[in-house]
């Protein structure tokens, strides 16, 4: 116990040992604070695809897929070696990219669903909006852009206007820019009435059965009809009731191409940018008429079975290769069963690349400061000679002479690691009231809500990750410890007492 008796009175009388602890908790609690959100960023993005997407796809290239009612019923039947269904349910799809006419020509998507089985394999009846809810959101985006435009304009010709030695009644009397103060004063009284709304809109209830098979079976015209996502509808300026052109084809050649006049039924918002500016949802037979392709689809969304709170029973691999041996999945056939994951699988290593390549450029922090322990404990070898001839003329070892050492690195790092972690606990419990302050202060929001679509700072401490924190900084601080150790247990008590 003397080891760590000694190794403690070295150090609580050092201010420099407080500063080295200091700049170890700020590397864990950066750690801590960055793993955490990037880890309920992570989460948010996982349920975003997967509320898009099913959990399963079976698909099959050039729209040949024209049993599809026969392997939704083999697919139904899935069960496991227990004889427990597998499968919650499954809807049949056809998708195909589309070319928009509007202010520009674009490219988009166009996907054919069943308003009855679709909700039950997706999250749709949660994105769809009602014709009022579109209004608000879109009127609301709308107000949020013109104000920020103005704002900018106006900062603008007061930079010139200070530039030119202009004096503030010289710029009030600018006829261009009184107009745009007034626009902008008016722009936000509006802005504020519409965030009321808006923020009702964000509580709104999911659509039922009987409002989705209204959405898609209303229509004021004679025309097919599509629901598009919620960038799409803005930035073509379309209204509900009104018309869009749409282009597609089947196959590449171009005089097989398809042009169609849709009546814009409602729109969705799913909160990934590029699902709502480049899809459009119809009904399957109007779809694949529009396509040219009879009866057939472009594949079938399948639903793994969930426990009461929402989890998979069973593994969506599990459910893979069953639903393949049930529909005799084959090369040959040209069939391919996909999990959501597998679809996404670049986009998702990307995600989790980015999040852990962040964490490593970080630690480098935890590395500076065990740069600033080795000063510590070299700098106290130094000024401690006299007290380690001492020690091992009076019996110390030399691995207890080096245990003081090792053990003052290592308590560094535990007391920096403990106080990061809790500080980082603390930092990302509060982390969306301190985005509140600072925007209070500031004005700006660090975390934009029309930029991310989320409300709030998405965060997801788990457990394993802090503690992949702390024991590299414990072996960290305990590796940067050894070299001053080894100094000191190597020094000769006589040498050390010589002059004393």
């Amino acid at each position: 116990m003397y080891k760590l008796f000694i190794a403690m009175r070295y150090l609580k009388r050092r201010i420099i040992t407080y500063i080295a602890i200091a700049g170890v908790s700020m590397g864990v609690m950066v750690l801590v604070i960055v793993l955490s959100v990037m880890g309920g960023f992570q989460r948010e993005f996982h349920e975003k695809i997967r509320g898009t997407m099913a959990d399963i796809m079976i698909t099959q290239d050039n729209f040949e897929m024209d049993d599809y009612e026969e392997l939704i019923e083999k697919v139904l039947k899935v069960e496991s070696a227990n004889g427990e269904k597998m499968v919650d349910a499954a809807a049949p799809y056809i998708q195909n990219i589309i070319l928009i006419k509007g202010l520009r020509i674009d490219f988009g998507f166009i996907k054919g669903i069943d308003p009855l089985r679709e909700p039950a394999v997706t999250r749709l009846r949660e994105y769809l909006l009602r014709e009022e809810e579109t209004e608000i959101i879109a009127r609301y985006d709308t107000i949020e852009y013109q104000i920020s435009g103005r704002e900018h304009f106006l900062e603008n010709v007061e930079a010139y206007a200070r530039s030119q030695g202009q004096s503030k009644k010289d710029l009030e009397d600018n006829p261009m820019y009184k107009l745009y103060k007034r626009e902008l004063e008016i722009l936000r009284d509006d802005y504020a009435e519409v965030k009321e709304n808006y923020e009702k809109v964000k509580e709104r209830k999911p659509f039922t059965d009987e409002e989705i098979l209204m959405l898609f079976g209303t229509r004021k015209t004679d025309l097919p009809g599509i629901v598009v996502g919620i960038e799409m509808f803005k930035h073509y300026r379309m209204e509900i009731g009104g018309e869009v052109v749409l282009l597609t084809a089947a196959s590449l050649d171009v005089d097989e191409a398809s042009q169609q006049r849709f009546e814009v039924l409602g729109a969705f918002r799913t909160g990934m940018f590029e699902n709502d500016f480049r899809y459009a949802i119809g009904q399957l037979n109007e779809i694949q008429k529009f396509i040219g392709v009879g009866d057939c689809v472009s594949g079938i969304s399948v639903k793994t079975r969930k426990s009461a709170s929402g989890k998979d029973l069973f593994g969506v691999d599990e459910v893979r290769k069953a639903v393949e041996n049930a529909i005799d999945a084959r090369a040959d056939s040209g069939i391919v069963v996909q999990t959501w994951q597998e679809q996404n699988r670049t986009l998702l290593q990307a995600v989790r690349m980015e999040k852990w390549l962040l964490a490593f450029i970080i630690f480098f922090i935890v590395i500076v400061a065990g740069f600033t322990i080795v000063s510590i404990l070299a700098m106290m070898v130094i000024e401690k000679t006299k007290d380690i001839g001492i020690i091992k003329s009076l019996g110390g070892t030399t691995s207890g002479v080096m245990g003081i050492f090792i053990m003052a690195g290592a308590f560094i790092g535990t007391v920096g690691s403990a106080l990061g972690s809790f500080l980082g606990y603390l930092f990302v419990k509060n982390i969306n009231e301190v985005a509140g302050v600072i925007e209070s202060i500031t004005g700006y929001h660090p975390f934009p809500p029309n930029v991310y679509y989320l409300d709030r700072i998405p965060t997801q401490m788990e457990p394993t990750e802090i503690l992949w924190v702390v024991l590299p900084t414990i072996l960290v601080s305990f590796a940067f410890a050894l070299y001053p150790a080894i100094r000191a247990a190597r020094l000769n008590p006589v040498e050390a007492l010589r002059y004393e």
